[in-house]
């Protein structure tokens, strides 16, 4: 019996928990788009996306990041609270989701990496996919010269290039712009495919940025310059990256850049020199890929984030429900 009791009591404590302490959480999106290939899960088709809007309007209360944190500091959380994110800086960001927020009134924050802004090249990950992944015949081998190593692979078979495209992601996560630029120029001759040939996976250029936060429902955020696993820099390189994205960030749009996104964002690719360098920046708030929740307590400048896939509106609303009892 009093076990029984001691259940009862533990489930009623949770349910006041959660009445006076409520939960809020911080979605991070990446692309709205539909490309032929997504090994690594970043899109969200733009017919998904607006259904998933549709969901936030009418079952949850969306809510800015910087109200978030203003909530945070001096509460109380708005029941159900859902902030939307978007990392990297994809021109559908600006062509496709802009325009399905705005509709519909949900405000966002876009975290922008300042050194692809204008680029004609997809963003290095997408590049690697479709340059490994997208062609029906490759040559049988392949060898490329990365972090001053010379790596062979074989790639006759699609299971081999699935194995070389994970192998050379991590590799290049660590190696600097220049370095990456000059793996894929040598993959693409490789290959034998175009250039410039993933339109909607390039950065959105300076005036498409401009345009896209100019009314204020959608809010700017620093994302670094060349977006690199912090945690593989030295403090000073870190501080550079970090601050020189935020000036080049604020000149662009003449407004305060309140809040950060680390690259990658999982407990080893940022560290205790990140944390306080952004924090030191005079960030308000920064966001990880950490998946959980906020909630009073929560470090503001470690914020928790759930990454959403490409999901149906059913899909989207179990998993959201699933995200406050986590």
């Amino acid at each position: 019996m009093s076990t029984e009791i001691s259940r009862l009591a533990g489930r009623t404590l949770k349910w006041v928990k959660k009445r006076l302490y409520p939960r809020a959480i911080i979605l991070m999106y990446h692309r709205i788009a539909d490309p032929p290939i997504d090994p690594r899960g970043t899109a969200v088709s733009p017919g998904r996306f607006a259904e998933q809007l549709q969901i936030l309007k009418e079952s949850f209360t969306p809510i800015s990041l910087a109200d978030l944190v203003i909530a945070l500091r001096s509460g109380p959380i708005p029941r159900r609270a859902v902030a939307v994110t978007f990392d990297d800086g994809y021109v559908n960001t600006f062509t496709e989701a802009g325009p399905l927020l705005a509709s519909i009134g949900i405000p966002a924050t876009v975290y922008v990496s300042t050194g692809y802004l204008g680029s004609s090249r997809a963003f290095w990950w997408d590049e690697l996919d479709r340059v490994l992944l997208m062609p029906e015949y490759v040559p049988a081998q392949i060898r490329v010269q990365v972090n001053g190593r010379e790596w062979t692979w074989p790639t006759q078979e699609p299971g081999q290039r699935w194995l070389v495209c994970d192998a050379l992601h991590r590799l290049m996560r660590v190696s600097n712009s220049q370095e990456r630029e000059n793996v894929l120029d040598s993959l693409i001759q490789w290959s034998g495919l175009e250039k410039d040939g993933w339109a909607d996976c390039r950065p959105m250029t300076p005036t498409e940025l401009v345009q896209l936060t100019s009314d204020g429902l959608l809010t700017l955020g620093a994302h670094t310059v060349s977006h690199p696993v912090l945690s593989a820099l030295s403090a000073e390189d870190q501080q550079a990256e970090i601050l020189r994205n935020l000036q080049q960030l604020e000149a662009l749009v003449g407004k305060k850049v309140d809040t950060f996104a680390y690259p990658y964002g999982t407990v080893d690719e940022f560290d205790e020199a990140s944390v306080e360098i952004v924090r030191t920046a005079g960030f308000l708030a920064a966001c990880t890929a950490i998946q959980g929740v906020v909630e009073a307590g929560s470090d503001p400048h470690q914020l928790r984030r759930f990454a959403v896939l490409n999901w149906d509106a059913e899909t989207f609303l179990r998993n959201l429900n699933s995200f406050f009892h986590r």
